[in-house]
């Protein structure tokens, strides 16, 4: 059923996909750690280094160019070759640049290479070690939560570094746990619970620290996971029947809490009340749009695409905005945007409406979620986010897979 392309035996096999995964959690935590903590350039060098080389020894091996799909084999050729041109355009040889190229997963090269993920082998391994990751990556949030966790409760919104430090770190480590969330039936009791409270701490801290872009990213998921929960194939009334005294629980506490509080105080929902009608992003826009050339709209400016925007600190040019539709055209142009539009959209409908199995059901979520994103949040960047994006593209574009039963893959990640 599954590809064992370029592996002599199993064992082979399962010991690249495992290598791989570890590569990338190390990558990732050396960042993080660096964001957080200050961690000494030297200790985080070597720790994405030694991630980054494992990676990419790893990825060689799980490459083949056996597409599922002609549609998918055509686009993804030509969004690939756009992206090398986009890489070569306005790479510069010089130490600074090149060292955010390969130690930032935010700013960096590795970013575009992430589409590649969807002519990996299709092993039900890799995609039960994603589960791993993903579970490793929310244990380390809990962790970063307990270290900072006054740090994080703090509603002072102008102390912009810890709000960095909530961004960074929900993006690359906590966020992915609703990919866990939208595929619950294949988990322990306990991974699901511990995805759950990864995305419960998301949402608490985003709210008090009033990031709209996080709320709306750790609350997508817990609503997915409700409809995803109506809509089972294991329906039945006592599940039923919990599901909606849990609904009519939590809004008659939600209308209680509101009901007490004073028109001037929200309680932990201040801060976000307070922006909630805040415009940070026109100025920004109208910059945006005023250095941007005909010929920038279509190609884009490369990857060190920058635009004139004068700041406070004096900064003159940014390399990126919020939005990462206009981040998509700033470095590649619409063609980029347009092209993985091409293949987003058609994933979307196939994993929803195609297939017969939460697998496949969860990545369509997935992609479109990624898609709503795009607007009020950067995401397109060298974290688990983004590659569960790319790896629901190959599931849904994957017909075996898609035609595959939930009680067969529920036996493969069942513990």
């Amino acid at each position: 059923m599954f590809s064992k392309h370029k592996f002599n035996n199993k064992q082979r096999e399962l010991s690249v996909i495992n290598k791989f995964w570890i590569g990338f959690i190390l990558y990732t935590l050396g960042y993080i750690l660096s964001v957080i903590i200050n961690l000494n350039p030297f200790i985080r060098v070597t720790f994405q280094s030694f991630g980054l080389l494992i990676i990419i020894l790893n990825a060689i091996n799980l490459i083949h160019f056996n597409f599922d799909n002609i549609y998918l084999k055509i686009t993804a050729i030509i969004y690939y070759l756009w992206l090398s041109s986009v890489v070569i355009r306005g790479f510069l040889l010089e130490k600074e640049f090149i060292k955010i190229m390969i130690f930032d997963p935010f700013e960096g090269l590795f970013v575009y290479f992430v589409p590649l993920i969807v002519i990996f082998s299709k092993n039900i391994y890799y995609y039960k070690k994603m589960f791993e990751t993903i579970s490793a990556l929310c244990v380390s949030f809990i962790i970063f939560c307990l270290f900072f966790f006054t740090t994080l409760i703090n509603r002072d919104i102008s102390d912009l570094s810890a709000q960095a430090a909530l961004e960074y770190s929900s993006k690359s480590l906590s966020i992915s746990s609703g990919f866990l969330l939208l595929t619950y039936i294949y988990h322990s009791n306990k991974r699901k619970f511990l995805a759950f409270f990864a995305i419960a701490l998301t949402l608490m801290f985003s709210i008090i620290k009033a990031r709209r872009g996080l709320v709306f990213m750790a609350g997508f998921p817990l609503i997915m996971l409700v409809i995803f929960h109506f809509l089972n194939y294991r329906k039945g009334y006592s599940n039923r029947l919990s599901l909606i005294l849990i609904i009519i629980i939590l809004f008659v506490t939600t209308y209680f809490y509101i009901g007490t509080i004073q028109p001037a105080n929200y309680g932990v929902f201040s801060s976000i009340v307070d922006r909630t009608d805040e415009d940070t992003r026109s100025e920004v826009v109208q910059y945006f749009y005023d250095d941007m050339s005909t010929t920038d709209w279509v190609i884009g400016k490369g990857i060190n695409g920058q635009y004139f925007c004068p700041t406070d600190e004096g900064q003159m040019y940014r390399n990126g905005i919020e939005s990462d539709y206009l981040n998509i055209i700033l470095k590649g142009g619409i063609i980029r945007l347009g092209l993985e539009l091409l293949i987003l959209i058609p994933a979307v409908f196939k994993g929803l409406f195609y297939s017969k199995n939460m697998l496949s059901k969860a990545s369509g979520v997935w992609i479109l979620f990624y898609l709503l994103c795009l607007y009020p949040s950067p995401n397109t960047k060298f974290i688990l986010f983004y590659l569960i994006v790319w790896t629901s593209v190959a599931i849904c574009y994957s017909k075996k897979i898609r035609e595959l039963s939930d009680e067969s893959l529920i036996e493969y990640f069942h513990p």
